[in-house]
């Protein structure tokens, strides 16, 4: 028994030093842990809002998230990778963060507590005073939208350990300042806005010197303004290919197909000189268009009463010089692949991606180049191209129309800037080595032997007048003189220090031509180069622009010209979506055919590889002349070819065989009835039998 009770005192001796061991820990933890910030303590006010942050170069990765009216929040991300500044949110697309980065952790790490906001409330429940000075979380789903919600900016270092979150608020009003800082504070943010700002998962509410317009989730405030990198001076000159593609879906052989109806309606090349002033900048180089049913590409001049609109030809340049995009969207990598290695046209296919913004791979028969055969990419709204004076040359391509554009907080914009329809760009470019005029070598100097005679100058008729002239004047003892003792009898040769020279003549002309070779090599080099780089960064894009810009750079033989008289341009407006309609500059102008005689032939949608199979060529050439009595319902009876198809019927064969022996009959016709003529086109032809 009184074992048992020395046994039991021991295990209650040992349960009591347990449990003054554990109350000693806790008295510890509670003295020696971290101490939340009061509401209205004053101990911040002169310290580092972010004490912990100190390397602005420890920065990986910023998310900035804002409320929006009609999409919920706005979230915008850029990491760093490699040294790369990178917007996720925009598929990967590359920010020019290189210098804004640095300047945005710099201020933050210098971020210096002006003041303490005043709690008005005085309620332990601070939510009232945080919509007061709007530093409510914009991911809190607790409060509707627009009550008193700030910015939240989020900052990262590697493994995405946290450095900043804080929420930015309202402005502060000049009068709070003074009263919650101190002056030496207040002097010290003189020159900088001031903001009430919150730490995430805290309540007190500072103020601080910060500005919030860094913080923007617009993605074209991320990204390089000058998307071209051009110089306008550098301009040479600038080509307008005229022309709209039309994109009809159908079924064909059961399965969905698109039908694509281009109409092409001529080209404008104005030569340019960024140095020049007014009307003398601009100069019309060439002006084609097509002309009949036959659709003859033809020379054409402006109208008499007609001038250059140099006011919004300037204003496209502008545009250029900034074009500002708003979006883009990624192309497939066999699509980028394919143009970041500039490979032939005839390597690509057509994306359905291409499809729906807009733009098409066809192989068809060039109306520009006697119905050659050739692959083009097509776009919805023609191309424009820049020509440099280095030879890079940019062609852009203007697709379909993308989504409405929106302001930042969600609303559609009211600024006129971004009002409307965005539209998608395809942008590339090549190397014209054409522009780079090769130096003509200098000649290279005989080089005489020694010993050998010169060869004798013959006088010019000045110097024998002259001589004469002198024997004139001479006396009668001149005649006496012996023909032996005259100028003309002495032979000259050539002596050692003229062969030595010559050669140095022509050491230097070599190494003159030498030289201006290798500067038309470098060029050519660098042209290529240039090109390339370009290529790889515009090829993986699909870019989208605002439609004022569009409409600034979409230049048309509508907006090209104006009335000399009363300044009005082609049709009133800047002729966009216009058909060139009663705006023809040939005598017998273009008469569109129907479609059938100017459609591409229908393709299917997809293959299994995802992919549109090239186009084939014009069944037809582009806008045949209208048979007396066809019909669209004749001229479809036999469908174009499609690749990849299923082979046609014997019905189907048959009908396309008999249209080729008419079409073979009616040209032997044709040729037997001028021969028979003896006209021009019998000689013609039979110049290749002889």
């Amino acid at each position: 028994m009184r074992d048992i009770f020395a046994r039991a005192m021991k295990e209650t001796t040992k349960t009591s030093i347990f449990l003054a061991i554990a109350v000693l820990l806790t008295v510890l933890a509670i003295v020696l842990r971290p101490r939340a910030v009061e509401l209205k303590s004053e101990e911040m006010v002169g310290k580092p809002l972010f004490p912990k942050f100190v390397d602005p170069l420890a920065v990986k990765g910023l998310e900035i998230v804002r409320a929006a009216t009609l999409e919920g929040v706005q979230r915008f991300r850029i990491t760093e990778q490699n040294g790369v500044w990178t917007i996720p949110s925009h598929e990967g697309y590359p920010a020019d963060a290189k210098d804004r980065m640095p300047k945005i952790a710099d201020a933050l790490v210098n971020l210096t507590v002006l003041g303490i906001a005043e709690s008005p409330s005085q309620a332990k429940d601070t939510t009232a005073d945080h919509i007061l000075y709007g530093v409510i979380d914009p991911t809190s789903d607790q409060l509707a939208l627009g009550e008193g919600i700030g910015i939240r900016v989020n900052i990262t270092a590697a493994n995405d350990e946290p450095l900043v979150d804080m929420i930015i608020g309202k402005p502060v009003a000049a009068s709070q300042n003074k009263a919650v800082a101190d002056d030496a504070a207040f002097d010290r943010a003189e020159k900088s806005p001031q903001r009430y700002v919150r730490l995430v998962g805290e309540q007190a509410v500072y103020i601080v010197a910060i500005e919030a317009d860094r913080f923007s989730t617009k993605f074209e405030d991320w990204i390089e303004k000058n998307l071209l990198d051009i110089n306008t001076l550098d301009i040479r000159d600038i080509f307008v290919d005229e022309y709209t593609l039309e994109v009809e879906e159908r079924m064909y052989q059961g399965r969905p197909t698109i039908r694509l109806i281009p109409d092409f309606l001529g080209d404008i090349t104005l030569s340019y000189d960024g140095n020049a002033t007014g009307k003398d900048k601009w100069r019309l180089e060439r002006l084609m268009g097509f002309r009949g049913k036959d659709y003859q590409y033809i020379q054409q001049q402006m109208k008499p009463d007609e001038e250059l609109n140099d006011e919004t030809l300037d204003a496209a340049v502008l545009a250029l010089n900034d074009l500002r995009i708003v979006d883009v969207a990624k192309k497939p990598e066999k699509i980028a692949t394919a143009l970041r290695g500039g490979d032939p046209l005839e390597t690509l296919e057509t994306d359905l991606t291409m499809v729906e913004c807009g733009f098409n791979v066809v192989r068809m028969k060039d109306p520009k180049d006697n119905l050659r055969e050739k692959t083009s990419i097509l776009s919805k709204d023609g191309d424009f191209r820049i020509t440099m004076k280095d030879g890079i040359r940019y062609i852009l391509r203007f697709g379909d129309r993308a989504s409405l554009s929106t302001g930042e907080d969600g609303d559609e914009t009211t600024d006129g800037a971004d009002v409307g329809f965005n539209r998608f760009l395809f942008i590339s470019t090549e190397f014209d080595t054409g522009l780079i005029p090769k130096p003509e070598p200098e000649p290279l100097d005989t080089v005489p032997v020694a010993g050998t005679e010169k060869p004798v100058v013959k006088q010019t008729d000045s110097q024998t007048d002259a001589d004469n002239a002198d024997v004139d004047n001479a006396g009668v003892e001149n005649k006496e003189v012996s023909g032996d003792d005259s100028p003309s009898s002495v032979v000259e040769k050539y002596t050692d220090e003229d062969v030595e020279a010559a050669q140095k003549r022509n050491a230097e002309i070599e190494k003159r031509n030498r030289r201006a070779l290798d500067a038309y090599n470098t060029a050519i080099e660098n042209g290529h180069k240039r090109s390339a780089t370009l290529n790889a960064r515009f090829a993986p894009w699909y870019y989208v622009i605002p439609e004022n810009v569009y409409k600034k750079i979409r230049l048309t033989r509508l907006n090209v010209f104006r009335s000399k008289t009363t300044g009005d341009d082609g049709a009133g407006n800047t002729g966009i979506g216009n058909d060139s309609a009663g705006y023809d500059r040939a005598e017998d102008a273009h008469e569109p055919a129907n479609d059938s005689d100017r459609r591409l032939p229908d393709l299917p949608l997809m293959n299994e590889d995802g992919f549109i199979p090239r186009l084939s060529s014009f069944s037809q050439g582009p806008l045949k002349s209208d048979e007396p009595g066809s019909t669209n319902e004749e001229e479809n009876t036999s469908e174009p070819e499609v690749k990849d198809s299923a082979p046609e019927t014997p019905a189907e064969e048959s009908e396309v065989e008999e249209s080729e022996v008419e079409e073979v009959n009616a040209e032997e016709a044709t040729k037997e009835e001028k021969a028979e003529s003896g006209g021009e086109g019998a000689k013609t032809e039979s110049m290749p039998e002889e």
